[in-house]
């Protein structure tokens, strides 16, 4: 029997087998330096702390070190926010990508997400 993965929840009823799961990340820039794994807000692709209200996700869990301020950092989100998981997915925070050109494109500072 199979149970449903809810990350984020606290496991109840028996105790589930072990399993994996997918988890959408995104590439996002920081405005201030942020912690592994703190909770952050995403607006045009730049993080910025989230103490109250609705977050997008987290950074890095691990990161082994701090993110500094304009640093492009892997951002996990929430649980069950991303729309559309597969190994390309859609949320409100992020912008559908354009079709790009054959060149390759270069992350200056934070400009480009």
């Amino acid at each position: 029997m199979s149970n449903k993965i809810e990350l984020g929840k606290i496991i109840s009823g028996p105790k589930p087998d072990k399993d994996a799961t997918h988890v959408a990340v995104a590439p996002c820039c920081a405005k201030v330096s942020l912690q592994p794994g703190e909770r952050v807000l995403v607006s045009d692709c730049f993080a910025t702390p989230c103490a109250n209200g609705p977050c997008t996700g987290i950074v890095d869990p691990f990161l082994q070190t701090f993110v500094g301020q304009y640093q492009w950092f892997w951002l996990f989100l929430l649980p069950n926010t991303a729309q559309n998981l597969r190994h390309e997915w859609d949320h409100p925070a992020f912008p559908k990508p354009e079709p790009e050109d054959s060149s390759e494109v270069e992350y200056n500072g934070c400009r480009g997400c």
